[in-house]
């Protein structure tokens, strides 16, 4: 028996925790999809991280959907199996131990959904701490410059007093789960005796072990399935939190494949009688009917450039009026097209954490060479980095090409950073991207 039981309690925690891995996985990967989709104007006004939340909430879902689907099935069958047996025994007995679950219910289910909200508000919070953390890192040099350290430790405790303080409203909710439960498990007990040893006096009952075969059934029936009560719980309540963002219609969706792909570019670039207001500053009016041909090379500083090109890239789409390209509405034109199309080159360009060559090859995305060998690829690189100037000081790098940049491109010139983004495309946008050259 014990043989049997060990095998049979192995493979199901294995699928499950399996198929658990699977499905968390599968669901990480549309959250994350789902926030590449987005519209700038969503990044704007998040709060917290989008990866903390990844993280944070599909650890809550593979312990809901893991071994506890597992131990669910199980506990539903203990259940059931103990009123089938609890109603042949003594049904009149069964009836009245029931009697304690509609309270159970609602003490654990509403005590358990505040356990549930304040863990999605620490969450939040550790999300938020993540963000603020990573920003940090990210200009860890600048932290140093200033001697910023205390004050950036000190506004991060913030963050964790907070939880903290949350973290302890736990302790209450925790002391009211149980001791609530343990009193209306043993209220109920004490009836059971109670009603079971007068029906026993009265020979209703044949005896006393009757009245525990049914007690104790029930009890053991209703505890195993309370246990998991408080974890699916947080499995739904993180759930909600993913999905919330995987079912959110992008208003500009990157992945949307319609749209109309030209065969040639001109690249004559009018904004036509164009408004807008960015969504985190509704009430301010940055383009009023705005329309003008933008010459090469020209805009004052302050004069709308950058705004005009995020519509441009289409980060945001305009209140009224429209950014025209070859005289064609951008909205009309394939989104994925269009922005490989374009080459933006700005004053300090982010390079990501990797190689000299994986940050240079991005820039063959949309073209001919994206799916090209890697070799073929190699020589592509290489050629940009001759036209832009940047080949000597590349092979002087300890490992070339293979040569790790670092966070945000640590170890380059902001120069070296420009041009070895330029990568031949239709349109090129420069904004600043000359003002810190070194001659």
């Amino acid at each position: 028996m014990g043989i049997a039981r060990f095998a049979c309690t192995y493979i199901y925690a294995s699928l499950f925790t399996f198929v658990g891995q699977r499905l968390t996985c599968n669901i990480r990967h549309e959250y994350l999809r789902a926030a590449f989709s987005q519209e700038i104007g969503f990044f704007d006004q998040i709060q917290g991280s989008i990866s903390m939340q990844a993280t944070s909430n599909g650890k809550f879902i593979q312990a809901g959907i893991g071994e506890k689907i597992g131990m669910l099935v199980q506990a539903m069958a203990t259940f059931i199996a103990a009123f089938v047996i609890d109603f042949i025994s003594q049904w009149k007995l069964t009836l009245i131990i029931i009697g304690m679950f509609p309270v159970l219910l609602i003490v654990v289910g509403g005590v358990a959904g505040l356990d549930a909200q304040i863990e999605t508000d620490i969450l939040k919070i550790h999300a938020e701490a993540g963000s603020y953390a990573e920003t940090i890192l990210a200009g860890v040099r600048t932290v140093h410059a200033f001697d910023l350290r205390e004050r950036v430790v000190s506004r991060y405790d913030s963050f964790l007093e907070t939880s903290f303080r949350l973290g302890m409203k736990k302790n209450r909710i925790y002391g009211i789960l149980f001791g609530g439960e343990y009193f209306i498990v043993h209220a109920a007990m004490g009836l059971a005796f109670w009603q079971g040893i007068a029906m026993v006096n009265r020979g209703q009952v044949p005896d006393l072990g009757t009245v525990f075969t049914v007690l104790f059934s029930v009890i053991i029936g209703a505890s195993t399935v309370m246990s998991i009560a408080p974890q699916m719980v947080m499995f739904s309540r993180a759930a909600t939190e993913l999905f919330r963002l995987i079912d959110r219609q992008s208003a500009i969706d990157r992945f949307d494949d319609s749209g109309e792909r030209p065969d040639s570019l001109v690249c004559d670039v009018e904004p036509h009688d164009v408004s807008f207001r960015y969504p985190t500053r509704p009430d301010v009016t940055v383009l009023d009917k705005l329309s003008l041909h933008i010459p090469a090379g020209k805009g004052t500083s302050g004069s709308g450039k950058s705004t005009v090109i995020g519509l441009l890239e289409r980060w945001y789409d305009p209140t009224a009026g429209t950014i025209r390209l070859d005289g064609k509405d951008i909205k009309g034109l394939n989104l994925h097209w269009l922005r490989t199309n374009i080459r933006l080159v700005q004053q300090e360009p982010v390079l990501f954490n990797g190689t000299v060559f994986e940050n240079i090859v991005d820039g063959l995305v949309g073209t001919s060479w994206e799916t090209a060998s890697h070799d073929e690829q190699r020589h592509r690189v290489e050629d940009a980095a001759k036209v832009s100037f940047a080949y000597d000081f590349i092979v002087c790098l300890s490992h070339g090409y293979n040569t790790r940049i670092g966070e945000r491109g640590g170890l380059k010139y902001i120069s070296h950073n420009q041009q070895s983004k330029k990568v031949r495309s239709g349109v090129m946008v420069a904004h600043f991207a000359f003002s810190r050259f070194t001659p």
